[in-house]
């Protein structure tokens, strides 16, 4: 993602046909433009993509404690918490995205 003509973001998603599941991978914006709404654009953009490629499927992702309350405000909701996943005080997040939000 770039804002005036500078690397801001980014994020990936994969599909997992067999699964009919999609998953969102490696979403990072720069902190200094945090709050800015250019996360919720990307997270929006990336549902949009996977809803063209494939329609009827699950979107999940994982995060942390830190990350978690953005996540739920695009819509997504926890369906597991798993204590120091990452590391020592770093929580793992499942979460999965809901359409009726």
């Amino acid at each position: 993602m770039e804002l005036d003509n500078k690397l801001v973001g980014c994020g990936g998603f994969y599909i997992d046909h067999n699964k009919k599941e999609a998953g969102m991978v490696w979403g990072m914006i720069d902190r200094s433009i945090h709050r800015t709404g250019i996360g919720r654009k990307l997270i929006l953009y990336r549902i949009e993509a996977i809803k063209k490629a494939r329609a009827a499927c699950a979107i999940t992702l994982n995060t942390s404690q830190y990350s978690y309350p953005f996540f739920e405000k695009t819509g997504f909701r926890v369906t597991k918490i798993t204590k120091d996943f990452y590391a020592k005080g770093l929580d793992r997040y499942d979460m999965v995205f809901n359409e009726s939000l």
